[in-house]
């Protein structure tokens, strides 16, 4: 004997109009009409999804049909003819394939153009060349979405037009709704646009930090020749200002460039019985690669450490000290 199941209204009208979407989704795309099985098993899903939805947010009333089972694996043959009429029904508009709209765009790019999971079966479509952000992140020229999966392992992307959005990723950059009703062939053409932008975009920003970039260097050549470098460290010389404290700088490490000052107010010991005379002195780190100096100026010498820390922390912003 077939189960009975006490239906929750809501949650019931919610799961028909997904059917009838997809069904419309189909149709406009000339795909394979579901099977019964196939059928059920998204009704079953969606209504399920939805009473579980209800429950937990305290927004319905309990009422008994939600108090009740949920639908059963095994179909429903009382239901399978309200099911199948839905899915017949023509209203409303499609879907956006999101793997079409995708396939369209590489042939409008040449650029790269594919569909992701991005966390919770949530379908991301990525698209045209990669850019690197100002944390070292690798971008897409343009993100749309979000979007769900219709099959399992992630196959088969799809979106509402009311919820799908296109813009720059970036998080910054303001985007926009894809228009309703909006073709394959009129979406692919919008986000073959933004690509272009985003690329334009790209440049600007790399011709501003290279400007950035230049500026920096300057400065670090500048304060270098403010300084009278008197004459280089012993290793031994380098090792024993280790003990001393910094005056300025800092970040010292295997993976960066690190300028330390050094004010010595009396004679430090230098293994062998040798010694460092009171006066300012630099050590560089770079990598593996230890170099030391005595210079002649305390402030000259912190502006110098503070511009070279400059110079790498723009080259290294997804880098802390």
């Amino acid at each position: 004997m077939e189960q009975v199941v006490l239906l929750d209204s809501d949650a019931w009208a919610d799961a028909m109009a997904e059917v009838t979407a997809m069904g419309v989704t189909h149709r406009h795309y000339g795909d394979p009409e579901d099977t019964d099985t196939r059928l059920w098993n998204r009704v079953r899903t969606a209504y399920n999804l939805n009473v579980r939805r209800y429950r937990a947010s305290g927004n319905k009333p309990l009422t008994v049909e939600r108090r009740s089972a949920e639908l059963p694996a095994e179909p429903m043959v009382s239901l399978a003819e309200t099911i199948r009429q839905a899915y017949n029904t023509d209203a409303g508009r499609p879907y956006i394939d999101l793997e079409r709209l995708a396939d369209a765009v590489r042939q409008r790019t040449g650029a790269e153009a594919y569909v992701e999971q991005t966390g919770g079966g949530c379908a991301t479509l990525y698209a045209g060349p990669q850019w690197t952000d100002e944390h070292g992140d690798q971008r897409y020229s343009v993100v749309v979405g979000p979007g769900w999966f219709d099959g399992p392992g992630w196959r088969h992307g799809y979106a509402s037009y009311e919820e799908c959005h296109v813009s720059r990723d970036d998080d910054v950059t303001p985007g926009f709704e894809m228009p309703k009703g909006a073709s394959i062939d009129q979406m692919a053409d919008l986000i073959t646009a933004e690509v272009s932008r985003s690329k334009a975009h790209a440049a600007r920003d790399e011709k501003l930090r290279e400007a950035q970039r230049e500026a920096l260097q300057w400065e670090t050549r500048v304060a270098s020749q403010r300084l009278s470098w008197e004459r280089p460290l012993t290793d031994d010389e380098c090792e024993a200002l280790m003990g001393v404290d910094i005056e300025v700088g800092g970040g010292e490490s295997d993976w960066r460039v690190a300028v330390l000052v050094y004010q010595l107010a009396e004679p430090l010991t230098v293994e062998g019985g040798a010694a460092l005379q009171p006066g300012t002195y630099i050590r560089m780190v770079e990598d593996k690669r230890v170099l030391g100096y005595r210079v002649d100026d305390l402030e000259r010498a912190a502006a110098y450490a503070d511009a070279v820390n400059a110079e790498w922390e723009h080259e290294n912003p997804h880098h802390t000290s």
